[in-house]
């Protein structure tokens, strides 16, 4: 299977540990999502390496459901999760760095698809995920700059 990402990052005026808190919090990723987006915890206790979630989307009128389990979480420094839906498999990655004033906050999506997977999203790349994923981080800027 074709693997195929992309990277974007941003500067937040905001602490990292406020940043990772707030990107930990699954359940407000919908308030920071280019698209109309939902998440929930499925596994018990606290949220940490292994957790595991179900969130459903809708893009482009497309509703998509997948499930995910947090890979890494080192507070305030590396959150990373993986799954899968029916685009195919998924990893994202959040890098975050203090650096004057707050946090650089680094953002990783790769995909693992098939062929024909490959193809549709080489043709959307562009014009839809990169432009959805810069939207994204701008909300999540503009939802962390307004908090205490």
């Amino acid at each position: 299977m074709p693997a195929t990402g992309f990277r974007l990052s941003i500067d937040i005026q905001a602490a990292p540990e406020a940043v990772f808190d707030y990107l930990t919090d699954f359940s407000r990723h919908g308030e920071w999502s280019a698209n109309p987006l939902t998440i929930e915890q499925v596994s018990k206790g606290p949220v940490g390496v292994g957790s595991r979630f179900r969130s459903r989307a809708e893009v482009n009128g497309l509703h998509i459901e997948a499930e995910f389990e947090l890979t890494d979480f080192q507070r305030p420094l590396l959150i990373a999760f993986a799954g899968k839906d029916s685009t195919g498999k998924y990893a994202h990655r959040f890098k975050i760095k203090p650096n004057p004033g707050g946090t650089h906050l680094v953002r990783t999506i790769r995909f693992e698809l098939s062929l024909r997977q490959w193809l549709i999203y080489q043709v959307l790349l562009y014009p839809v995920r990169i432009p959805a994923g810069r939207k994204a981080l701008r909300l999540l800027k503009a939802r962390m700059e307004k908090q205490p």
